[in-house]
């Protein structure tokens, strides 16, 4: 089989031409983005580039402070007992974030109840109240 074009059939495959070398197409590529030195720049990029790089210093050394802190705080503290307080931290997080979850959805239920006509609205806050189970904290609120 003879060439065609800038294709080769090679064991019934078509390879393309030779390609450069991938070193030599890095090279030409600039990854790090526009040279802040370069006079082609604005100057109101320069700038703004230039803050960018401020705000992730600042947060890349906040982030590294709030670690020694963290290291510090438990460098005392046995293994086994840094363990049981990391468990009882992500415990409390993990709570946190129901309750969190829980609120959202009664500000739901709120805001479509504000949002239904006054009959409908209390025909779905009876049903509310009387789907819920009858507990102690449920009885003492109606005694109250």
């Amino acid at each position: 089989m003879g060439s065609q074009g800038e294709y080769e059939m090679n064991g019934g495959h078509i390879d393309e031409a030779p390609r450069p070398a991938p070193r030599d197409i890095a090279s030409q590529i600039n990854c790090n983005g526009p040279n802040v030195n370069d006079p082609e720049v604005p100057q109101w990029k320069r700038a703004m580039l230039d803050k960018k790089r401020r705000e992730e210093e600042a947060k890349q050394e906040e982030e590294e402070r709030q670690k020694q802190e963290e290291e510090d705080r438990w460098k005392d503290v046995p293994a086994w007992k840094r363990k049981i307080l990391a468990d009882k931290e992500k415990k409390k997080a993990e709570e946190a974030a129901i309750e969190k979850e829980a609120g959202k959805g009664q500000l739901e239920m709120e805001a479509k109840l504000a949002a239904m006509p006054e009959w409908k609205r209390n025909m779905m806050i009876k049903k509310i109240y009387f789907d819920k189970p009858v507990t102690d904290e449920n009885a003492n609120q109606e005694n109250n």
